[in-house]
């Protein structure tokens, strides 16, 4: 088996055994040219063809993200994930490495419990509209309005999430450690409000919201504008919401949390955890 770097001459390649992940596909396709220029894009090459991928990207916290493990169905159980997993290790020369696995996925949970990996957050994504509820809370009956954040808001978002006792930032598919280096990256994608934070992305012919922090005013007015953006990027007011398990409504909420933390009209789509790994035990498998 040989590990390598994936460039765009092997996109067919990877293509062909990628597309069909799932039943309704995979997103591999519309990430490869930018996994080619971004962080390490691994492959696995057997019999002279590429039959297992990997990528690594390289986040501001420090942190490496592993995500897109993917194997050719002719090819699985001969060790070739392992094998890509540990080869990014020795290369990736970052600490500690995370990533987000489908909590239903057995084979991917029993190889991170090989690696030693903890489990430090649950994380659900959920699609839906939003309708208003009409009710009133302590956080009051006027409308929260937001804005898209500038440059100049960083030291305050940094200072709202530590008194939130918020210290994790989505950025698309990926978790990692609150920064302000992840702020500025992101900037053009934050939406915030009186005391809240969210990052609302155009991506997958798809709006999808991610609320850092915030109270019952402050949620629905994020929900009210990413299902705004919807209804005008395509014509619906459909969102897929993507929440902590870790992230708490306040006490006062009128809104139902047992199962699906954003109100009637939202269903779970998928159920994620994130794990996290010590660079050198990956490495010395």
């Amino acid at each position: 088996m040989r590990i390598r770097t994936i460039d765009r001459q092997d996109k067919r390649q990877v293509l062909g055994f990628t597309r069909h992940t799932w039943e309704w596909g995979d997103y591999i396709e519309g990430v490869f040219d930018d996994w080619c220029k971004e962080g390490l894009f691994l492959g696995a090459e057997l019999d002279g063809r590429v039959v297992g991928i990997m990528h690594v990207a390289f986040l501001s916290d420090g942190s490496a993200w592993f995500e897109g493990g993917r194997i050719h169905p002719r090819y699985m159980r001969r060790g070739i994930m392992t094998a890509l997993n540990t080869t990014a290790a020795k290369m990736a020369h970052a600490d500690p490495i995370r990533s987000m696995v489908d909590e239903t996925n057995v084979a991917s949970t029993r190889m991170l419990d090989k690696f030693s990996a903890r489990q430090i957050m649950g994380y659900g994504v959920y699609e839906g509209c939003f309708t208003s509820t009409g009710k009133a809370s302590k956080a009051g009956k006027v409308r929260r309005e937001g804005r898209w954040a500038t440059q100049r808001d960083v030291p305050v978002l940094l200072d709202h999430a530590k008194r939130h006792n918020h210290d994790w930032f989505y950025v698309p598919w990926r978790w990692q450690k609150l920064n302000e280096g992840a702020l500025v990256k992101h900037i053009d994608q934050l939406y915030i409000i009186p005391g809240g934070l969210a990052a609302i992305e155009d991506s997958e012919a798809s709006i999808h919201l991610a609320p850092q922090f915030y109270d019952v005013a402050g949620l629905e007015e994020m929900l009210r504008k990413a299902s705004k953006m919807s209804q005008r990027r395509y014509g619906r007011g459909r969102i897929k919401v993507h929440l902590s398990k870790d992230t708490h409504l306040p006490k006062d909420t009128h809104l139902p949390k047992e199962q699906n933390p954003l109100g009637l009209g939202f269903s779970p789509i998928v159920n994620l955890i994130i794990y996290e790994v010590d660079r050198d035990v990956l490495a010395s498998l």
